[in-house]
């Protein structure tokens, strides 16, 4: 963390975008003095969209888990640009693109893998057991089978959804149907990104 820091905000690794603005816009939290509709606007700065998003997908997966230094006159705009930054920076790292050509996929499939393992995977160790069981599933054309997609569909994490919630045909659903879900389902961390490309 920079010296100059007066303070820190903590993103935990699996955190929705949705999660990200409640934790940006918390008093005790967050960034003193701001709104959830300061986050909105921030979030909606095309300076802060990765390439790798398709157009019309929300900034999911994209906005770097990590610890942030607060410093003196930040705006939520600055820390959500340090959080962009940091992706970029870490996708660069892990050879994201060239990384997903060589697997055969687009970076953000790839990055929606990524996601699936952080939210599945209960410890770093799993990451690589669950990417090779998704990969495995997706060459057999079978269904995906994570049920944290469609508790991230129904804004309920942790999950305690039934069985008709969990098999409810929408694009989320990964019990019935095959392929990916439409976005990221979490913010992946580094080990998950790396599990997804490796």
């Amino acid at each position: 963390l920079p010296p100059e820091a007066i303070g820190v905000i903590t993103i935990p690794e699996g955190f929705t975008q949705e999660q990200i603005r409640a934790r940006l816009a918390n008093p005790e939290q967050g960034i003193p003095d701001t709104s959830g509709e300061a986050v909105d606007a921030a979030f909606a700065d095309p300076e802060v969209r990765s390439p790798i998003l398709p157009e019309g997908k929300p900034l999911e997966g994209t906005l770097f888990p990590e610890t942030y230094g607060i410093e003196e006159g930040d705006t939520v705009a600055d820390i959500v640009t340090r959080m962009h930054e940091q992706f970029e920076s870490v996708a660069t790292e892990v050879q994201l693109t060239a990384k997903a050509e060589q697997l055969g996929y687009t970076p953000y499939k790839i990055l929606i893998v990524a996601s699936m393992i952080e939210r599945e995977a209960g410890i770093p160790a799993d990451m690589p057991k669950v990417a090779r069981v998704i990969y495995n599933r997706i060459a057999d054309g079978q269904p995906i089978g994570i049920d944290a997609t469609s508790c991230y569909e129904e804004g309920e994490i942790p999950c305690s959804l039934t069985t008709a919630e969990l098999e409810d045909g929408t694009p989320y659903d990964t019990r019935a149907q095959t392929g990916f879900p439409p976005t990221p389902i979490s913010s992946p961390g580094q080990a998950a990104l790396q599990a997804a490309l490796n």
